[in-house]
């Protein structure tokens, strides 16, 4: 008997809770506003739904976006004589997330760590932003003529280098400033929160250098490891987003680009000047032993003028084993650089990442 009115208190508590959480939830709900590109919820009475947000709570949302910061990803292998930092003075605009033209405000520094001037160097910073045709957007970073990055290439007297000890800094194409943020808008793209610096190759005119992964050139075909810069899945299978041989003599260039370009801009594919011009090269060297793994691939490296109003680009070229200009490498062709032709119609233009 004793446990009677307990109970009996219990059921009415739990009874007028009820009443007090379904008078709560008719009389309250959520206002949404957005500020910066970001959406915040705040929980407002049924009267004051339509009230915008009070100073406190703007001041409370702008602190917790300034802690959120733009990331700057070093990929640039250790073994390689630079050091890469983005430049002091630049530093603070380029990881505010709010900062519009953090594009136009990026300023890479690259310091010649090693001993030999650099006359030719090629890097890409890839972002974590997607376009609409889903591609990924990526910016391509170089210093000197497109033609000294190549195996070999020597120097003119007047060409630019940056010398051991040196800094020198690297800024986004111009080319590309226009079309980037008109496709933002179009679009309504976020901004990157984290940009990759990814190395691609550097010369030091004497005929050596660096490519793809930092492997060394010209390679050292007697040491497989040296000149592979593949990556071998668990499986046996290609890896994710790579393509090997046959994707390259296929979808390369992609055939939605090529109509958007002039004739003499138009990608190609390039062999080694000791290789065959005969395209049933192509098949004839299916599978390449040589190369570890599916997807796997002997190409040479070559950058070019690829895309008009865009900067060089690197178009790789199937060549043959033991090509010293050569390497094992499978490339990624999921991103492009967005820029525009004369007609004023932005485009996209596929890089090899």
């Amino acid at each position: 008997m004793r446990h009677k009115p307990l109970s009996l208190l219990v059921l009415s508590i739990l009874v007028i809770s009820g009443f007090v959480i379904l008078a709560t939830r008719r009389s309250s709900g959520e206002t949404n506003f957005s500020a910066h590109g970001k959406q915040i919820k705040v929980l407002r009475r049924k009267g004051h739904l339509g009230l915008g947000p009070t100073a406190k709570e703007l001041a409370f949302f702008r602190k917790s976006i300034q802690e959120e910061k733009r990331e700057l990803e070093d990929q640039v292998p250790k073994h390689l004589p630079i050091r890469i930092k983005i430049k002091a003075e630049k530093e603070k605009n380029f990881k505010d997330l709010n900062n519009d033209n953090w594009a136009r405000d990026f300023e890479l520094e690259v310091t010649n760590t090693g001993e030999k001037p650099i006359y030719f160097l090629y890097l890409l910073l890839i972002t974590d932003v997607k376009a609409a045709a889903g591609y990924r957007i990526v910016f391509p970073l170089y210093f000197g003529r497109a033609e000294l990055g190549e195996v070999g290439a020597k120097p003119n007297p007047d060409d630019d280098a940056i010398r051991p000890g040196e800094t020198y800094g690297l800024k986004i194409h111009a080319g590309q400033m226009e079309a980037w943020e008109l496709m933002n808008r179009k679009e309504n793209r976020p901004h990157p929160k984290k940009i990759q610096a990814k190395f691609q190759k550097m010369f030091f005119g004497d005929g050596t250098g660096y490519g793809p992964g930092g492997v060394p050139l010209p390679s050292a075909w007697k040491d497989r490891e040296s000149i592979s810069h593949c990556v071998v899945s668990q499986n046996g299978g290609a890896p994710p987003e790579r393509v090997g041989l046959a994707a390259l003599a296929d979808n390369w260039p992609s055939k939605r680009w090529i109509g958007a370009l002039p004739a003499d801009f138009r990608p190609v594919i390039f062999l080694s000047a000791n290789s065959s011009s005969n395209l049933s090269f192509l098949s004839n060297t299916q599978p390449q032993s040589c190369c570890p793994g599916d997807g796997c691939t002997s190409l040479i490296s070559h950058t070019m003028k690829a895309c008009e109003n865009c900067p060089p680009q690197e178009r790789p070229g199937i060549t043959y084993c033991g090509d010293p200009a050569g390497g094992c490498w499978s490339g990624d062709y999921g991103g492009s650089l967005e820029c525009f032709l004369p007609n004023g119609e932005p485009y996209a233009c596929q890089v090899v990442i």
